[in-house]
């Protein structure tokens, strides 16, 4: 069975980037008004963005690890209406990634209109392939395609925080 996951599932990018800026007023609050006003800006602004910042977002493809074939039942619905269990074959691919895993869960500007497969954790996506009889050449024409979608996906929310915010725009 596949999880699906849509990107935009917790919100905008734009949401998340927003709650770092507010972070950073928040920090500012904390500090000395004499050395808010004695600091340079260059390195007051670059300090405070640091306490802040995220880092860019990528998958480890490289490093991607698989189970074994796992057989299972999966239930379908019958001709009739009743539920049939039938024999499938199933791996789970574990993708590592690098970067704030964040930035994968929230939605870019630009964005796929469909959900996706994975689930995307603090460490790695984690995506189920199940069919009735799995070959190596279906693992590796899905995991192409989960690999574009996620570098995809990736660079699309890497541009949005190069990016200033909506809020920064005005």
């Amino acid at each position: 069975m596949t999880t699906v996951v849509s990107p935009a599932a917790r919100g905008p990018l734009d949401q998340l980037l927003g709650v770092d800026r507010r972070q950073v007023l928040g920090v500012m609050e904390t500090m000395d008004a004499d050395h808010l006003l004695t600091e340079n800006v260059e390195v007051l602004v670059a300090g405070l963005m640091s306490k802040c910042s995220r880092e860019e977002v990528s998958l480890i493809w490289e490093q991607m690890t698989r189970s074994k074939v796992q057989e299972v039942q999966v239930s379908v619905q019958g001709f009739y209406g009743d539920s049939v269990k039938l024999p499938h074959q199933q791996i789970m691919i574990q993708v590592p990634i690098q970067g704030d895993h964040a930035l994968l869960e929230y939605g870019a500007s630009q964005r796929y209109l469909a959900s996706i497969d994975g689930n995307v954790s603090q460490e790695v996506v984690t995506f189920t392939l199940t069919s009735q009889e799995l070959s190596a050449d279906a693992i590796n024409r899905r995991v192409s395609d989960w690999r574009g979608k996620y570098e995809t996906l990736a660079e699309w929310a890497n541009v949005d925080l190069s990016r200033p915010s909506q809020a920064d725009r005005g």
